[in-house]
């Protein structure tokens, strides 16, 4: 799901939107740095879209964050705390906040229109006698 929601956003304008075969790896090794927490993603993730789609440049980017987590406590700090949070939600939650770095900063969205998006992305699952629409209200 976290590597999904990375290529559409870095490779949006390129390659249809998917990873290139030559940076998965790469890509992969970057996100489990990210430890899943979609801030630290969509950090990368925009990072990343304005770098050449090159090994070297992403082996750089790699580098820099095994770097910051080796020599700055207060970042691994401020993972752990995200990492507990994340880690609690339900599957089905992890993939609607990762969906939300899908979108630029200060975006506005209203709800019904986000309703719509996680159903058609299908995040949302119906596990009783509900509707979709109630099912990702919480109802």
């Amino acid at each position: 799901m976290a590597l999904e929601l990375f290529s559409k956003k870095t490779f949006r304008h390129e390659f249809n939107g998917c990873c290139p075969e030559e940076l998965v790896k790469l890509s992969y090794e970057i996100l489990k740095k990210c430890r899943g927490l979609p801030l630290a993603i969509r950090a990368i993730f925009g990072l990343l879209s304005r770098k050449k789609k090159v090994q070297s440049e992403w082996k750089k980017v790699l580098n820099d964050i095994d770097f910051e987590f080796k020599t700055n406590s207060q970042l691994v700090g401020i993972f752990e705390i995200l990492s507990f949070s994340y880690v609690d939600l339900p599957f089905h939650l992890k993939s609607c906040l990762l969906y939300f770095g899908t979108f630029p900063k200060d975006y506005s969205l209203s709800k019904g229109r986000l309703r719509q998006l996680w159903i058609s992305e299908g995040f949302v699952q119906v596990m009783e006698e509900k509707s979709l629409k109630e099912e990702a209200e919480g109802k």
